[in-house]
């Protein structure tokens, strides 16, 4: 994956009105994450760009050597159990193919809104979703729930018809 370029499309789309703070995903970073998530009055938003292995099994974060750790199912429910701070996330994006295993851990946990994927996605599709995404719920104001449906109808409408049944695959 491209930080660089995942970290410019999520300030272009939105429009700088969600402050976006980039790490790398690993185990030591998601954990400092989601511990600081019990502190503060605001609902945070977590962006996590990865892959997924297993059949999404796994979350592939990173580790401190740049290479794949393979942070499993029962890692996530036991770190979104110790640190408790699911209901403080208003927005979990888990920008992966098939994350939706991983996204069901976020919504058991309290997580208020949580976007995924059943299946694989292009690369070209996901950077389409994404951008929509984020600039209808940041600049055009909209819900989650609005944002989430206009992404969709993006995906379905792209002029490239192979991409348009992806669509289907964001949960």
């Amino acid at each position: 994956l491209d930080i660089r370029e995942e970290a410019e499309l999520l300030v272009e789309a939105t429009g700088a009105a969600l402050p976006v703070k980039v790490e790398l995903a690993t185990a030591s970073n998601l954990t400092r994450l989601l511990t600081a998530a019990n502190a503060g009055d605001a609902p945070l938003s977590l962006h996590l760009s990865l892959h997924c292995g297993d059949s999404g099994q796994h979350l592939l974060l990173e580790d401190e050597h740049g290479g794949a750790h393979a942070f499993s199912l029962e890692d996530l429910r036991g770190l979104l159990a110790a640190t408790g701070c699911a209901a403080r996330l208003g927005l979990v994006f888990l920008h992966a193919c098939s994350s939706d295993l991983a996204g069901q851990l976020f919504v058991l946990a309290g997580a208020r809104h949580v976007i995924c994927c059943r299946g694989a996605v292009f690369d070209a599709t996901a950077r389409c979703f994404t951008r929509a995404f984020y600039h209808a719920l940041c600049v055009g104001q909209r819900s989650v729930s609005q944002a989430f449906d206009i992404a969709r109808y993006e995906v379905q409408t792209v002029p490239q018809v192979g991409l348009r049944g992806e669509a289907d695959k964001y949960l």
